[in-house]
């Protein structure tokens, strides 16, 4: 009986045993599946992750040349200048005032290196008015404007001084450019003011003291001297940009502006 008993438990052991191997071996073969199921899944998903990433950056690294904007002086810009004599003081003005600006998204300035200059304002000498036609004329002669017809301005470099002001819209920006008037350049520091209108155009305005003599320029001067002007001048700015984009739509044709 004994030997019975003990035959028909190592049966029974087989078969727990044989139930255990199956039971198992279902649940792990479960588990590798699901397992090869979320494998397939994550992989599945870090594909659409890389996708987005690599759309992103190639839409970054390759709109940022494309993505600029132009813009362009509009007329009621204008340019002063104001100097004294050893009689009077006197004012020339003009109010034909071109320039362009090449920005990047987020309002970055392109680079100076470029081959292309990227910031560019410049009047014409012969548009000054100083209120008289004598005066206009000696100052044309003493600015050389028949072999040297444009004052320009070339920006180098900007920083922002001081942030925007969310109430008033004004800013502060140190620049540095080359100034060429009479055939003669220099560099020059201007600190600008800039406002950014309702309209999303954008006003400039500043100031630049100069000196005749520093452009090669010798003061008028006129009966044998008796009266001459000083060679100390201040050059003022008072200028309106908007998107060359916006005015095509507006004005319906291009805005294009000589260099």
């Amino acid at each position: 009986m004994t030997n019975l008993n003990h035959i028909l438990l190592n049966k029974k052991l087989v078969i727990f045993s044989g139930v255990n191997k199956k039971l198992f071996g279902s649940v792990s073969n479960l588990k590798k599946g699901i397992g090869k199921k979320m494998q397939q899944k994550m992989r599945f998903i870090l594909f659409v992750i890389s996708l987005v990433l690599i759309s992103t950056l190639s839409a970054n690294v390759y709109g940022q040349g494309k993505d600029e904007i132009r813009y362009v002086t509009l007329p009621g810009s204008k340019l002063w200048i104001d100097g004294t004599s050893n009689i009077d003081s006197f004012t020339c003005r003009s109010n034909l005032v071109k320039g362009y600006a090449d920005i990047e998204q987020g309002l970055k300035v392109k680079t100076p290196s470029s081959e292309k200059d990227t910031v560019m304002v410049s009047v014409l000498v012969h548009s000054l008015d100083c209120g008289q036609s004598l005066m206009n004329a000696d100052m044309y002669n003493a600015m050389k404007a028949d072999k040297y017809p444009m004052i320009k301005y070339e920006l180098l470099n900007a920083h922002l001084s001081s942030h925007p002001d969310s109430l008033s819209g004004w800013f502060t920006l140190d620049t540095k450019g080359d100034l060429y008037i009479a055939g003669e350049k220099n560099v020059v520091n201007i600190k600008m003011e800039v406002e950014k209108l309702p309209n999303g155009n954008y006003r400039l305005v500043g100031s630049k003291p100069l000196s005749m003599l520093d452009y090669g320029i010798t003061p008028p001067s006129h009966f044998f001297g008796l009266i001459h002007a000083h060679d100390k001048l201040v050059v003022h700015f008072d200028l309106i940009a908007a998107r060359e984009t916006k005015i095509k739509s507006l004005a319906n044709e291009d805005v294009l502006l000589a260099k």
